[in-house]
């Protein structure tokens, strides 16, 4: 990461770049046994039969990701920030896996305006913001593009040469090589009030959140495909609301 400031007379400006990467690997094994004559009996040798289960599970992923942000001020009153963020998910097909979101916010402190002199005794301040935001969910699976099969060697009741036959328990999902990260979407609007030496301080908050392209099963399938339905971008859904908070 890299910062750069500088100023010019009553304007300030900062500048940020950076790059990160993340790297995510998950491994567990399970090996146990039933059949214990009582609830006294810990160890393994104690089983009242041979019957025990092993299994394990392996995750990997990873995240790179680009992302900047350029602020502007002017005498405290006017407040500029844009942000831009590009990302690559191995969560997602190799065609459809980076995406890019930004933002911007902007503030305007009224209480500092030449016009609001006659309230300074017992306004202290009085901000107006608004902003607009974009980021991305890649909360999922990280193969669910990928059809995958369970093998399990007792899941069926035939033996050949005292061993019981390897089969398979599930068959494929299907997969779609398109979907993509989704997209959430906030606009903001606040109003910031500060009173009688900051005793009394209040904020109202207005937003909106659309999320886009939800990761859902895109189609209904018969029963006689046999497999279940990928998952697509398919579902929208819109959240609106307000807060109001005062503080003495």
């Amino acid at each position: 990461r890299a910062d750069y400031n500088f100023q010019i007379e009553d304007h300030y400006f900062s500048f940020m770049v950076g790059y990160g990467w993340d790297r995510s690997f998950s491994e567990y094994t399970s090996h146990y046994y039933m059949g214990f004559p009582d609830d006294e009996v810990l160890n393994n040798a104690g089983s009242a039969t041979e019957t025990h289960c092993i299994g394990d599970a392996k995750s990997k992923s990873a995240l790179n990701s680009i992302y900047a942000r350029a602020s502007y001020n002017y005498l405290d009153k006017y407040l500029l920030e844009v942000n831009g963020r590009y990302d690559g998910s191995s969560k997602f097909p190799k065609s459809s896996r980076f995406g890019f979101f930004p933002s911007v916010s902007a503030g305007w402190q009224i209480a500092q305006e030449r016009f609001m002199n006659s309230t300074r005794h017992w306004l202290d301040g009085l901000k107006l913001r608004a902003s607009y935001g974009v980021i991305g969910n890649q909360n999922i699976n990280p193969y669910t593009f990928t059809p995958s099969m369970s093998v399990n060697n007792k899941a069926t009741s035939w033996i050949i040469d005292d061993t019981y036959v390897t089969s398979i328990s599930s068959l494929p999902a299907l997969v779609s090589q398109n979907f993509t990260w989704e997209k959430v979407g906030t606009i903001n609007v606040g109003l910031d009030v500060n009173l009688f030496n900051n005793r009394l301080s209040g904020v109202f908050e207005w937003y909106q959140r659309n999320t886009n392209g939800m990761l859902a099963p895109g189609v209904q399938l018969p029963a006689v495909v046999g497999a279940s339905a990928p998952y697509q971008n398919t579902a929208d859904m819109r959240t609106r609301g307000w807060e109001l908070s005062l503080n003495w």
